[in-house]
């Protein structure tokens, strides 16, 4: 039997790993991407071009609920998000995968279990080099880790035996970061990681990871600046694309044929959403669009009272309130580091130069931590993707109480760890980086999109790749999961031939 080519729609977290999978057994596979290489230049630790000037954010406006434009912190390019994220890997926690209370109402289970996950979620921290170690409370049943913890910098080190004299246990945040001495370049630990991307291609995102491997093998083509806009279907296959190709602005529309390959839609959650909706394929769900979420996730700025020396502080994670305990008698969600504060990630925020009367950007920057709170946001048919001549993101109001119980949690016991002022932030709507839930898999094509293989119910040679099939968000990073569930699809699609 003839060996079906596959054409991938997106190279980020999902489609880089699911080319890499495929590849590395043989298959053939063309990669198309919306955006272009991120060039590798000094700009890349600039934090005001990065931060202050958007300089890696894509031009592409979509409306709220109220049909008001807002910019979305989007990326397109080779390796997706991921080369703006924090490579912070976590594995989803046993209880993310069954049904259960939430503040809110219930967090439904998937129809895959942890254990369904845990070979592949091995695999992937293996190629994306994630660093840990034992001591979360929260943490799943696994066999190793392949990569030693990453040391503390003194300052996150003091923060951490502050919390365990406090009763919590702090424990080695799960880090992707390359620190192989026979590679061409390694992680220096600088304070330019979280949402810069990396020029020594030293953060284990899915260009170095996942793209990179996967064409040095020779199986892989790879188009970039090309936009899928829709899917084209006769009988019950995808038969060709509706792509518009850029040559610094999108030209007229373009068609390339299929010719009987499995397509694999990786776009991110909503951009997969639109172009399924643009497409008008088979949803008797109705569910195509629904369900988005996005974590409740708020940034709390500490500032102490030393100047600390510049360094990597991605190295920390409490989740005590991860699971229902003696904290709460529902999870509350997780809390992480980010990355040491910059004078230019400062600048724009007013509440910012309200925290010490009399001290620069800078000199709060010096003095200042970061932590990252996590909390679940739930599926609701309401929070949805629907498409017209912009992209629509319509999201109600979130039920704050779980975030605002954690965030609680970790302001009485920042004084006691040298921060005795704070300020807290929560993201809003444009913050889009852990998006997930609009095409969901199920058991039951009533209520579902997709199958527990990541197949369309009624499209035989299309599948999801991506963290649109998330029936829950739970309340960690999503990247590891997306990674796990895509190498586990390259092997059912190698197995279907």
């Amino acid at each position: 039997m003839a060996t079906r080519k596959v054409i991938i729609i997106g190279s980020g977290a999902g489609g880089g790993t699911l080319a890499r999978t495929l590849a590395s057994q043989g298959r053939k596979i063309l990669v198309i991407e919306r955006g272009d290489w991120v060039e590798r230049s000094p700009v890349n630790w600039d934090a005001a071009q990065v931060f202050q000037h958007s300089r890696y954010v894509s031009p592409d406006p979509w409306l709220n609920r109220s049909g008001r434009s807002f910019q979305p912190g989007v990326h397109y390019n080779v390796g997706g998000a991921t080369k703006f994220y924090g490579a912070a890997l976590y594995r989803m926690r046993e209880h993310d995968f069954t049904a259960g209370a939430r503040y809110g109402g219930t967090s439904p289970a998937w129809p895959l279990s942890y254990e369904d996950l845990e070979s592949y979620y091995a695999t992937a921290e293996r190629w994306y080099h994630v660093h840990g170690d034992y001591g979360d409370p929260s943490e799943p049943h696994r066999d190793q880790w392949y990569y030693p913890r990453l040391q503390h910098e003194p300052v996150i080190a003091g923060i951490a035996e502050s919390f365990t004299r406090q009763g919590l246990h702090p424990s080695p945040a799960p880090c992707g970061v390359i620190l192989d001495s026979t590679r061409e370049s390694r992680c220096i630990r600088c304070d330019s990681c979280d949402g810069f991307p990396c020029p020594l291609l030293a953060k284990a995102d899915a260009e170095t990871c996942g793209m990179r491997p996967a064409i040095a093998t020779g199986n892989v083509d790879l188009l970039t600046g090309v936009w899928v806009k829709r899917l084209i279907r006769e009988g019950s296959q995808i038969t060709s694309l509706s792509v518009q190709r850029s040559s610094g602005e999108y030209e007229e529309y373009d068609t390339i044929k299929v010719n009987g390959a499995t397509v694999v839609l990786a776009a991110g959650a909503v951009n997969s959403a639109a172009i399924w909706l643009r497409s008008n394929l088979p949803d008797y769900s109705q569910q195509a669009g629904r369900n988005y979420m996005s974590h409740s996730s708020q940034a709390v700025l500490a500032l102490g009272r030393e100047r600390l020396p510049r360094g990597f502080h991605k190295t920390l994670a409490v989740n005590d309130f991860y699971l229902p305990g003696e904290h709460s008698s529902l999870p509350l969600g997780s809390i992480q580091m980010a990355g040491q504060p910059q004078a230019a990630m400062l600048r724009g925020e007013s509440k910012t130069a309200r925290l010490a009367p009399g001290m620069s950007l800078r000199e709060i920057a010096d003095h200042s931590v970061v932590f990252w709170l996590m909390s679940e946001d739930l599926p609701r048919g309401e929070n949805r993707v629907t498409v017209g001549g912009q992209v629509r993101l319509s999201v109600p109001v979130k039920d704050s109480r779980a975030a605002d119980l954690l965030y609680a949690e970790l302001a009485k016991r920042l004084p006691d760890a040298g921060f005795p002022v704070h300020l807290r932030k929560t993201m809003g709507l444009d913050a889009v980086a852990h998006q997930c839930g609009t095409l969901r898999m199920g058991e039951n094509r009533d209520t579902s999109v997709v199958n527990p293989d990541l197949r369309a119910w009624d499209t035989p040679n299309l599948y999801l790749g991506d963290s649109s099939v998330f029936p829950s968000s739970g309340a960690v990073n999503p990247a590891l999961t997306v990674m796990a569930l895509a190498i586990r699809l390259g092997h059912h699609l190698t197995r279907e031939g």
